[in-house]
């Protein structure tokens, strides 16, 4: 395995679809399509290399999931979002500007840059 990762996309079948590609690359993946809170608390109880965080569908249950995870004293998971409007990008990377932004199809140069180099 290449590392763990927890996916967050707010459509199931879509979600289901990205960990298994994310998986047929040999990436352990975990996801949450449902429960932003719920999503928090797995990825407290298993702390994953890196969030993945779709910002496609209902983007701004994405933006409060990454915040409330950044609000976790000592939180320094890398957070990874992906796709999106240009609007919608343009209001994550000034809410989270930390975060790493990609397309799905650079996600898995940026993940696969991250992992050979070291998270965070």
């Amino acid at each position: 395995m290449r590392g763990k990762l927890f996916l967050v996309h707010w459509n199931a079948p879509l979600a289901e679809q990205m960990a298994k590609e994310l998986r047929d690359a040999r990436w352990d993946v975990a996801f949450e399509s449902e429960d932003g809170m719920r999503a928090v608390r797995r990825i407290r109880e298993v702390p994953p290399n890196a969030i993945v965080i779709s910002l496609d569908r209902a983007p701004y249950s994405g933006l409060e999931t990454a915040n409330t995870i950044r609000a976790i004293k000592g939180a320094s998971i890398p957070i990874v979002f992906v796709d999106g409007k240009a609007e919608t990008v343009k209001e994550a990377k000034g809410r989270v500007p930390a975060a790493i932004f990609a397309t799905s199809g650079e996600l898995h140069d940026v993940l696969s840059s991250y992992a050979k180099f070291g998270w965070g």
